[in-house]
């Protein structure tokens, strides 16, 4: 039988002296984004090793984590997803997801391109697998272009940015084409992040004693439910 997970304060306390540090690296000690990004993901993980206290399952507990505590997670980067479909010569379904521009370099907001699964499922006349919809996943690309690649590589993956592509104070996710056609790098805000941080930790507070990590039958990138 699993033991519960014994949840207090600790996890917020600790995940907003992590925030402050990332913040005081950036602004006062000329910090990086990657800086800030090993700190932050860092907490992520923390969590989500917590939560599933296991070997060999990094990505996916990662991942989980992030889809049951930040749900907005969830949403699939049109951009990214249409790349791939395009370099797997599926033009079609790329079309029919997003009918993109091809040298337009206007900054993006994610929250006006980005969708859920179920509507881009219900864009296409051919499906693809809910795996490869949700490999595009914001909490997929979060773990993928920025957690590993900066802990492993030190650098951001290859198709994201670590230079901020709008001036608006509200930005969670933006785009903008920068030497690379016709799909656009990805950027995550940090502030953005830093709240996704304080929503998981919050949740993780507000757990009962009684609710058990119990692995998921499958994990949701895997195609399993939430």
């Amino acid at each position: 039988m699993v033991e519960p997970i014994q949840i207090d304060p600790w996890w917020l306390e600790f995940a907003e002296r992590k925030i402050a540090t990332a913040t005081n690296l950036l602004n006062e000690c000329d910090g990086t984004y990657g800086d800030v990004i090993l700190i932050l993901t860092g907490v992520l993980s923390a969590m989500a090793a917590k939560r599933w206290p296991e070997r060999r399952i990094d990505a996916k507990r990662f991942i989980q984590l992030l889809i049951e505590f930040a749900p907005g997670t969830k949403t699939i980067s049109v951009p990214r997803l249409c790349s791939y479909l395009v370099s797997c010569n599926m033009i079609i379904q790329a079309r029919q997801i997003w009918d993109y521009p091809e040298n337009d370099f206007q900054i993006l907001q994610g929250p006006n391109i980005d969708i859920n699964e179920e509507s881009i499922a219900n864009s296409l006349t051919t499906p693809i697998s809910l795996k490869s919809i949700r490999k595009y996943s914001y909490a997929s690309l979060l773990y993928n272009d920025l957690r590993c690649s900066y802990s492993h590589e030190y650098k951001i993956g290859h198709d994201a940015h670590a230079h901020r592509m709008s001036k608006s104070k509200n930005a969670c996710i933006s785009y903008v084409n920068i030497y690379k056609k016709p799909f656009p790098f990805i950027h995550f805000d940090l502030n953005w992040l830093a709240n996704v941080v304080r929503k998981c930790a919050s949740v993780m507070l507000e757990k009962q004693p009684d609710q058990s990590s119990v692995m998921p039958t499958e994990w949701w990138i895997s195609g399993g439910e939430k």
